[in-house]
């Protein structure tokens, strides 16, 4: 009877295509609509159906029956061209499946190939949600019958004979009650798929962090207050993102300068620097790079050596130097630095002894060059 009525449906109750449309889809009413039909094609090609047709100059034709089974559904599609001057072959496919809306599902993904064979590219996020089904009410189920009730009697405790207990002596079973017939169930003609859980949003970006750090460095002074100068300095500053920016200081060690005739005759030189730093520096990795621009003032002590009486005099002393550096990074908090840099003068003193040939003049242009360690707090997580 099933059957029977489902094909009586199938045949008596399709939904008929509309003339002059380029898409038609005959279905029973057990069966998606067109207006689902569509949604779903329109999902599986990225966009309106009906412009991706007209733009290929194509009409699409598919209906649904009943399978010669009874239990299952097909669908035959046909995909043809309108244009006049283009002569294609029809394109014909046939697909079966037990349920309808999967065969609607199934026939929209293979049409939607067939029209265009890259729309899989543009298919995003989850089916369209079916309309509510109508539901239907399955045979109501009979009622059990109720059994007859079963009297137990206690059995004798020995082989004597004891009185058989009368009918009228027990007590009257009470009738067991009948099951209570179960409700109708409410089944709906197709099951819905569950729609697939959308994608998750992108990670946000981590906000920029303000992080201090603090470093110590061996120098080497080229053309500075000598030949080849020692130094040590160090720094402490703040970087946020690629800008860094620092104060440092430090000390110029060893230089000296020496009279042409006499090399016993001259002075010993040492000089302090407090300056500030400002660098741009992008990350690789493990591998750092940092443009620098740096500044510093500070003093020249110079005392007399080879001379009758050992003045020692003092003078102010000032450059600037554009510095260029690698950094390798342990972790997030250790790193290796070494740079490279030209200062030039802004102030430039003089020193001189008791001859005249014998005076120094600090250098316009001196060569700088820095290797030391680094820590960055707070610590990263």
């Amino acid at each position: 009877m099933v059957r029977a009525a489902l094909l009586l449906g199938s045949v008596l109750h399709f939904v008929g295509p509309e003339p002059g449309t380029d898409i038609v889809w005959d279905a029973p009413l057990a069966c998606p609509g067109p207006d689902e039909f569509e949604a779903l094609l329109a999902y599986y090609l990225g966009g309106d159906p009906h412009d991706a047709l007209q733009e290929r100059q194509l009409e699409l034709r598919a209906s649904a029956y009943p399978d010669a089974t009874g239990f299952g559904w097909a669908v035959e599609l046909q995909v043809e061209s309108r244009s006049e001057t283009v002569d294609l072959q029809p394109v014909r496919h046939e697909v079966q499946a037990t349920d309808c809306r999967t065969l609607a599902a199934q026939a929209a993904a293979l049409a939607a190939t067939t029209i265009d064979p890259f729309s899989y590219l543009r298919t995003t996020g989850p089916l369209p949600a079916p309309p509510s089904p109508l539901p239907a009410i399955l045979p109501r189920p009979q009622p059990a019958r109720p059994t007859t009730p079963v009297v137990q009697y206690p059995r004798a405790t020995s082989h004597r004979a004891t009185r058989r207990p009368l009918p009228s002596d027990s007590p009257a079973p009470s009738p067991t009650p009948s099951p209570t017939p179960p409700s109708p169930t409410l089944a709906s003609s197709s099951p819905s798929p569950t729609p697939s859980p959308a994608p998750p949003p992108p990670p946000l970006a981590p906000p920029i962090q303000l992080r201090g750090f603090v470093s110590a460095s061996a120098s080497l002074g080229l053309n500075l207050i000598g030949v080849a100068t020692p130094g040590i300095h160090a720094q402490l500053g703040v970087e946020r993102g690629l800008l860094r920016v620092s104060g440092h200081g430090g000390v110029e060690l060893a230089g000296r300068f020496r009279s042409p005739t006499d090399p016993s005759v001259g002075a010993s030189l040492r000089a302090w620097e407090l300056g500030l730093r400002a660098c741009a520096a992008p990350r690789f990795d493990r591998l750092g790079l940092r443009a620098c621009a740096a500044g510093a003032g500070g003093q020249i002590r110079a005392e007399g050596v080879g001379v009758q009486q050992a003045k020692i005099a003092r003078q102010p002393w000032a450059w600037l130097a554009p510095e260029l550096g690698l950094a390798w990074h342990f972790s997030e908090d250790v790193a290796v630095f070494a740079d490279i840099g030209l200062s030039v003068a802004l102030r430039r003193p003089q020193f001189y002894v008791e001859r005249p040939d014998t005076s120094f003049t600090l250098p316009l242009v001196a060569g700088r060059g820095r290797l030391g360690l680094e820590l960055r707090f707070p610590r990263a997580r």
